[in-house]
């Protein structure tokens, strides 16, 4: 029977980047949504102005028609915002994961100490991961001065 081997997924690699990535993110997510919600409310401020300057009284069919509405896209705003919210911080989450994991390894690897003989693996990044440029110049650097020492 052929053992199936999970990898364990981890979600903060880097949680102090990571958490400071997605919290400047659900900042910029909560300016917008709060400039949007804004000027929902100015456009019905707006035609509760224009029903008053009309003459229309205040108990007139026309601002609970308002105020009906208001309330629902109130409710629309609500669940939007939430789910956007969601959106936002799961992208964040993985955008921030692309970095984090190649600076995570890089590290790593900087960190281990080669087997004295044996020349070292090279530098690799997960498929998908940002700056794979990195890696390249890393494992060029170090084989340049692989053969810079081995020639007498």
């Amino acid at each position: 029977m052929n053992k199936i081997t999970k990898k364990r997924q981890q979600f903060l690699i880097n949680s102090a980047f990571q958490l400071s990535v997605i919290r400047q993110m659900l900042v910029l997510t909560g300016l917008v949504i709060g400039i949007f919600y804004a000027a929902n409310f100015y456009h019905f401020w707006s035609l509760k102005a224009q029903g008053l300057a009309l003459g229309l009284p205040p108990t007139h069919v026309f601002f609970r028609f308002l105020q009906e509405q208001q309330r629902t896209m109130d409710l629309i705003f609500i669940v939007t915002a939430l789910l956007t919210l969601l959106t936002i911080v799961g992208f964040g989450l993985f955008l921030s994961h692309r970095v984090a994991g190649p600076l995570y390894r890089l590290k790593q690897y900087l960190a281990e100490t080669p087997v004295e003989g044996q020349a070292q693996e090279l530098l690799k990044f997960r498929d998908g991961d940002y700056f794979p440029d990195v890696a390249d110049a890393i494992n060029s650097r170090l084989s340049k001065s692989s053969k810079t020492s081995s020639t007498p």
